[in-house]
């Protein structure tokens, strides 16, 4: 029995056996905005970010071609289990400082919560027109504070070539009328921890399909 059979064999619901689990998962999120901050933000960290060297050692491979699903009455993954707890109480802290003009890096903290208040006014067709997510989130990086049209925000964000090329990627995207439901919107502190614990539960729980 070679370590690949033994792994299959001794471990079948764990984490340990996705060496060839590609498309088998699949991620139900309640909203568009927890979803968003898995997405842009949660899936990195588990790969190559905060969660990157927990054990065991391969645990993030649950992630591989994980299907995203909106299901308002579903909240949890199908699939091969993964046994680490991604707990978010240290990305809870980080962002709370940095709207309250505290702490490190506010660029890289804020923008967490510009997905989610994103997420929180887009419909579910909208969110499914959204492709390369870096494009999208190196424009929601650095929101103008301000409110901006899509000819405003052109202006405030593609500043250079490099920029430029994020921008015409998503240009369709930001429309007048995604920004100004986005700047005129009302989410707060309080609905983003609600959805970031919508987040980590959808990331955490097996539910059955």
């Amino acid at each position: 029995m070679n370590i690949k059979e033994y792994i299959n064999k001794s471990y079948p619901n764990s984490i340990l056996p996705m060496y060839e689990a590609k498309g088998e998962t699949k991620i139900y999120f309640p909203t568009i905005a927890a979803a968003l901050i898995y997405w842009f933000e949660l899936e990195g960290q588990i790969s190559d970010g905060y969660w990157e060297n927990s054990r065991p050692y391969n645990h993030w491979k649950w992630i591989i071609d994980a299907e995203i699903n909106i299901d308002k009455d579903k909240c949890g993954y199908t699939g091969p289990t993964h046994r680490l707890r991604y707990s978010t109480e240290w990305l809870r802290k980080y962002v709370k400082k940095a709207m309250k003009g505290q702490g490190g890096d506010y660029d890289w903290t804020i923008r967490v919560f510009n997905y989610a208040k994103l997420g929180s006014i887009l419909t579910e067709a909208e969110f499914k027109k959204m492709n390369d997510k870096s494009d999208y989130r190196s424009v929601l990086e650095n929101m103008p504070e301000e409110p901006v049209d899509q000819a405003g925000l052109e202006a405030a964000y593609a500043t250079s070539d490099y920029r430029k090329k994020y921008w015409e990627s998503v240009k369709s995207f930001f429309t007048d009328d995604i920004l100004k439901r986005y700047y005129e919107s009302n989410y707060g502190w309080s609905e983003f921890e609600d959805d970031l614990e919508l987040a980590e539960n959808a990331i955490n729980t097996p539910i059955a399909e």
